[in-house]
């Protein structure tokens, strides 16, 4: 409800076992598009509460399908956000992290990393500071913030966060 109806919107997400586009499981559960009105928020708001927690091995193919998106001269957006939920433990990719850092600069893109590492989601795994620097570092470094949550409760309480924040920055 934060969300005005030209805000546009779009979820990446992985998905084991597919092999889509190229992008070996990571696709658009959402495509990126405009809120429009409160039929099309509705099912925006439904996909995104069908969605699974789960384990993406990397994050950059999904990160740079974000950034591709985001800068697309047809759409015209000035002013970008990324919100990248992960337990940052990126044990795939084939991108340095240096380089995914430059395409998230030149996306001018602000980076708001939330890390479901917690017990909560994955309770036989353990985490160290390793994979929280790199969601801090992406956050970090392109003006965004990161959160931690235990559980799906704490999203609601941490994108409610993310909201405030963006509005204090366009409040006149």
């Amino acid at each position: 409800s934060k969300l005005s109806p030209t805000d546009e919107v779009g979820i990446l997400y992985y998905a084991y076992g597919i092999v889509a586009g190229g992008n070996n499981g990571h696709i658009w559960h959402v495509p990126l598009q405009e809120i429009g009105d409160d039929k099309n928020r509705a099912t925006i708001l439904s996909a995104l509460g069908s969605m699974q927690p789960g384990d993406m091995p990397q994050f950059d193919p999904s990160m740079k399908m974000a950034f591709d998106s985001l800068t697309e001269e047809k759409r015209g957006i000035s002013t970008k956000h990324v919100i990248l939920i992960s337990d940052g433990a990126d044990t795939t990719s084939k991108v340095p992290f240096s380089e995914a850092l430059v395409a998230a600069h030149q996306s001018n893109a602000v980076i708001y990393s939330i890390s479901n590492a917690a017990s909560g989601f994955f309770p036989s795994r353990r985490f160290g500071d390793r994979d929280t620097a790199t969601l801090r570092k992406f956050s970090e470094e392109t003006g965004g913030s990161v959160f931690f949550v235990n559980d799906r409760d704490g999203f609601e309480r941490v994108f409610g966060k993310i909201a405030q924040e963006l509005r204090s920055q366009y409040s006149l």
